[in-house]
């Protein structure tokens, strides 16, 4: 009797996940590299287009992290393990090999969420200020709206000659 040969992929084991986790280690510093440079663009009054290009960059990213991550969780979830930080911290106890590179994921990550959570409350105190500042242009010029409801701006009054028709 003979053997036929398998078809399926051999189940990753711990040395492809420490692979993949020292890929997404790579990919969470250039994301906190990104945070920074957003935080410094915030930090020197966010002018516009240097606001845009970290921003893109930063979105980048975030898109790769996701894409990474979803990697990560499949070879957890092949190896056994929940697909999730939990599976990841049962990987690092059964294969020693991991403990670093995820402390070194968890740590990165945890930077990477305080950078992004201080850049998000200056971002909201920038929104907060500008409709402040909108709010008394439009007090100032007495008008409660600059734009009609399909957006378009509305014209202004024709301003008093001080002369009347008499009747």
């Amino acid at each position: 009797m003979t053997a036929t040969p398998s078809t399926s992929a051999p189940a990753p084991d711990h040395h492809t996940l420490l692979a993949c986790l020292e890929a997404e280690i790579t990919l969470l510093s250039d994301f906190v590299g990104a945070l920074q440079k957003e935080a410094d663009v915030l930090s020197a009054g966010a002018e516009l287009s240097a606001l845009e290009t970290v921003t893109n960059e930063k979105n980048r990213f975030a898109e790769k992290l996701d894409q990474h991550s979803a990697q990560r969780n499949t070879l957890l979830d092949a190896m056994g393990y929940a697909p999730d930080r939990s599976g990841l911290v049962a990987a690092a106890a059964a294969h020693p090999l991991l403990a670093d590179a995820v402390q070194q994921v968890l740590d990165t990550t945890r930077q990477a969420s305080l950078l992004n959570t201080g850049n998000g409350q200056i971002i909201e105190r920038f929104l907060k200020h500008h409709g402040q500042a909108l709010d008394i242009l439009h007090h100032l010029t007495g008008r409660s709206q600059l734009y009609d409801a399909r957006g378009r701006t509305r014209p202004t009054a024709a301003p008093r000659t001080g002369h009347s028709k008499s009747a």
